[in-house]
């Protein structure tokens, strides 16, 4: 009985966030243009970007190893660890972007998604959050279209997202329409408000870019389904006893691991952790 409650209570909150915000995505659609593709945009397509403001030297251990899997398993891509240190020397963002962020009225974890646009925006290439491990190589994920993984778990659908889409592993070409819209959105949106509407703002914009198939969001959701199906099941085994089977199990048809530094990890040199 509770479970339904709460299902319905968040789906008219959802509801309501969404009409709230509507008018500014609308905006935000009517207000630009694609344009096209440079030669230098195309070039640094292949990039891989992973964010960490502090700088490398200060990644918690758990995103140290995604970090260290990442490099492992790049192929013939370049991978930018973007930080407070190196920021604008790829993007520039309105002082007022900054501003608020050091105010913290934008937090690092919001901050990041303005960063992830611009970034995609501007260059393409292949977003890879600082939580993703990585057991593959990634040539294989190509960024020619927007790419993204899909396919949640059904009990896993707890936003507006619905399991069609993540914003953790996330790229395509330079100047693609959704990157553009997001970019554009994100910065109307701070330039007006001084706090966020809800944490997984991102997720009501993306939706918005669904419902308008911007960049073929709609099929291309259908075609990455599958793209990575156990994308969640080496979180709940890290502090867990290794088992050799188990590994080879959960990464038949995936390599892509979406992990947490937000859960307790226990140091014990036969789990699952220790091996990463």
């Amino acid at each position: 009985m509770m479970g339904w409650i709460g299902s319905n209570f968040n789906k008219y909150r959802s509801k309501k966030i969404q009409e709230q915000l509507t008018p500014l995505f609308e905006y935000t659609l009517s207000s630009f243009r694609e344009e096209k593709k440079s030669a230098k945009n195309q070039y640094l397509n292949n990039t891989i970007w992973f964010f960490w403001w502090q700088g490398e030297d200060k990644l918690t251990p758990l995103s140290s190893k995604c970090y260290a899997s990442i490099i492992r398993n790049k192929g013939h891509r370049k991978v930018v660890l973007i930080s407070k240190k190196n920021i604008s020397e790829y993007i520039k963002l309105p002082k007022y972007i900054y501003y608020k962020l050091e105010n913290q009225q934008i937090s690092v974890t919001h901050f990041s998604d303005i960063v992830r646009f611009g970034l995609l925006e501007k260059y393409g290439g292949l977003w890879v959050d600082a939580t993703i491990y990585v057991t593959d190589n990634l040539d294989k994920f190509k960024t020619d279209k927007f790419i993204f993984c899909s396919g949640y778990p059904v009990d896993r659908h707890f936003n507006v997202a619905l399991g069609r889409w993540t914003s953790f592993f996330i790229g395509g070409p330079p100047k693609s329409k959704i990157f553009k819209f997001m970019k554009e959105f994100y910065l109307v949106y701070w330039k007006n408000n001084n706090q966020i509407i809800d944490y997984f703002m991102l997720d009501y914009a993306l939706n918005f870019g669904f419902d308008h198939n911007l960049s073929e969001f709609q099929s291309l959701s259908q075609k990455y389904e599958n793209i990575a199906p156990n994308m969640f099941k080496l979180q709940p085994l890290l502090n867990k006893t290794f088992d050799e089977k188990v590994w080879e199990k959960i990464q038949k048809d995936n390599s892509i691991f979406k992990l947490s530094n937000r859960k307790k990890i226990k140091l014990n040199k036969k789990s699952f952790y220790s091996v990463l």
